[in-house]
């Protein structure tokens, strides 16, 4: 891999063509804001090399990466092109982002570079700069006439712009329709032409198919990370003029104002924290252990904590996520019935999972698969398919389940439900894994969202869970989680309880302190836990009242469609079903920014921006998209 590597020479950044006025560097001293990651299409025939590739050019966690099929390219099937390229390369080129391609196919001898390249690739580039309105020049282009100047595409340098006026009037109405969603970004963002580079390499033939690639890649970066779209919402999101924009994309708690909201249980807490002086001397790697013990009572019950738990504070959910898969890499590997195709321990998430779930499990060194769960159809749970996916999945692997306010569609199981997937996952062997990130946020009552995994444990099961305080606490950015494991006695919780310790200790040395002092101040003193268990009951309340609004908004604005799935869902998200272009829509046409898989942030919807959304959200739903 590293041979192949280093066959291809590209710099970190490709020398850009001459700079037009307005942009940094240029003749006007313009001022624009940064691209999003870069960008990379892969044409080969396989993704085998991708792993040696992209390494080379940018790290991995920078990548966007979209693959296209080099026959489209080569037949000049320039409508095929917008339609098979996804929304997440369309925002990001309406962005300015550079965009590298790979051919590692044989090369066009006149010309030194693949014939995919060459034959029509490059419309990919100029279309987004045509369609967005970047014509080079003072003015925006302002109507599908004005090309003049439109800037040329580049491949390793070389300005391989074809005369793509003709070929943009033979579109059809559909490509056409598809990048005008996008020209409002290019005018809001201020942002430069999109770049093409082509990368390939010295080989004539190197596409997977004759061998040339031995490893296979573990890499399928086939849609944008959850994580980089959010930041290209964020980003446009932060650059768009409009008084009446909306960010339903970040997943933290808003109140009616679409202000952050800081519980006043927890500045309470603060002001009674601060005030003793305490010190700031490190925590022991296991955490605060008046913090965990309140924490396994908020989990398991009051007086109702498993023996043999082992407990450790954690950074966060994600942090008792990421230590799970740590100690299962470490010490669950060697099951080949369990393992993954490449001897790892298997870690099965639900489809779909919180986007960085895959990632945490995979970086920590599992396997990961997935299992059934949201039926688009009906936009609920697909029961049958999930109980069927578990009970034929590897006997010891693990399963990921969302204990309640599933992220992101917001479809949980009730109470039957629960018991026929504890029955499907005992049957089959499996171990489960509780990721419990919302707790009060689906009924209002910590102790009512806790139910699957108390009922896991009435039913005999060895649970592992992994809480967050971030949400029901609102202390985002105080990190505040802990991961529990379920062993039995006192001397295997003992010994796991060190492993844990072992795990955690190169990672982040010793966990966070403030807090959970706060969580402990909460939770320690009756009159201000009960004021807290009334705050997160009104926050969920606030999202469920938003729910019924916005499903009568819509309603009210003339639309016909079925929405009952908005009240249906539970918790912060709705998985509202609309596509990545009708997100593209609302963005570019009405300044409602959400994740690309249409998932909606329920708790930036309020009483004063539902009746937009609401029309907005009928306006582009309204033709069936």
């Amino acid at each position: 891999m590293a041979a192949l590597a280093a066959a291809f020479v590209p710099p970190l950044l490709p020398p850009p063509p001459p700079l037009l006025p307005g942009w940094p560097g240029g003749t006007g001293g313009g001022v624009v804001p940064p691209p999003p990651p870069a960008h990379f299409i892969n044409l080969t025939n396989g993704v085998e090399a991708l792993p040696a590739l992209v390494p080379a050019i940018v790290p991995l966690d920078a990548v966007r990466y979209t693959r296209l099929q080099s026959s489209t390219c080569e037949a000049g099937d320039l409508a095929g092109l917008l339609l098979h390229a996804d929304a997440g390369l369309l925002m990001h080129a309406a962005l300015g982002g550079a965009v590298y391609v790979y051919d590692l196919g044989s090369r066009n001898a006149a010309r030194g570079v693949p014939r995919s390249l060459w034959y029509g690739l490059p419309f990919v580039a100029f279309a987004a700069n045509y369609f967005c309105g970047r014509d080079g020049s003072a003015a925006a282009t302002k109507d599908d006439d004005g090309m003049a100047g439109v800037p040329p595409v580049w491949v390793r340098g070389l300005n391989v712009a074809r005369p793509w006026r003709d070929a943009c009037a033979r579109l059809d109405r559909r490509a056409k329709k598809r990048m005008r969603y996008y020209r409002p970004f290019a005018h809001a963002m201020g942002s430069p032409p999109v770049r093409l580079y082509g990368v390939y390499g010295r080989a004539t033939r190197m596409d997977g198919q004759k061998g040339a690639c031995a490893e296979p890649s573990p890499l399928a970066y086939e849609r944008l990370s959850a994580a980089t779209w959010l930041l290209v919402v964020c980003f446009a999101f932060g650059r768009d003029p409009s008084p009446r924009k909306i960010n339903l994309g970040v997943g933290a708690y808003r109140d009616d104002d679409g202000a952050p909201y800081v519980l006043p249980s927890v500045r309470e807490a603060e002001a009674r924290v601060t005030a003793r002086a305490l010190n700031m001397e490190y925590l022991p790697v296991a955490g605060h252990a008046g913090f965990l013990s309140k924490a396994m009572d908020l989990a398991y019950g009051e007086g109702a904590v498993p023996e043999g738990l082992a407990s450790v504070q954690t950074l966060s959910g994600t942090g008792a996520c990421r230590l799970a898969g740590d100690l299962l890499a470490r010490f669950a590997g060697g099951d080949k019935a369990a393992d993954g195709a490449d001897g790892r321990p298997l870690v099965l998430l639900p489809n779909p999972s919180w986007a960085n779930h895959a990632a945490i499990f995979r970086d920590a060194g599992c396997a990961v698969g997935t299992y059934t769960y949201y039926e688009p159809s009906t936009k609920s749970l697909n029961l049958e398919g999930m109980l069927r996916d578990l009970r034929d999945a590897p006997r010891g692997a693990t399963v990921l389940l969302h204990a309640c306010a599933h992220n992101p569609t917001g479809v949980d199981p009730d109470a039957e439900a629960w018991g026929e997937i504890s029955a499907a996952v005992a049957d089959a062997g499996l171990h489960p894994l509780f990721d419990m990130a919302y707790q009060g946020f689906t009924s209002g009552d910590p102790a009512v969202d806790a139910a699957a995994v108390r009922r896991f444990v009435a039913d005999g099961h060895a649970v592992v869970l992994a809480q967050s305080f971030s949400k029901n606490f609102g202390l985002y950015g105080h990190r505040v989680g802990a991961l529990s494991v379920m062993t039995g006695d006192a001397a295997a919780a003992a010994a796991v309880s060190s492993q844990l310790c072992i795990l955690g200790r190169p990672s982040y040395s010793n966990p966070p302190l403030h807090g959970v002092r706060l969580v402990d101040e909460v939770l320690g003193d009756a009159a201000l836990a009960a004021q807290w268990r009334e705050e997160v009951a009104g926050m969920a309340t606030r999202i469920a009242g938003m729910r019924t609004a916005l499903v009568a908004a819509l309603a009210d604005a003339g639309s016909t469609a079925d929405w009952r799935h908005v009240t249906d869902q539970n918790g912060m998200f709705c998985y509202s079903g609309m596509s990545a272009d009708t997100v593209a829509r609302l963005a570019a046409e009405w300044s409602v920014y959400l994740t690309s898989n249409g998932r909606i942030s329920m708790a930036g919807v309020t009483s004063k921006n539902v009746g937009y959304l609401a029309e907005a959200m009928h306006a582009v739903t309204k033709d069936g998209q």
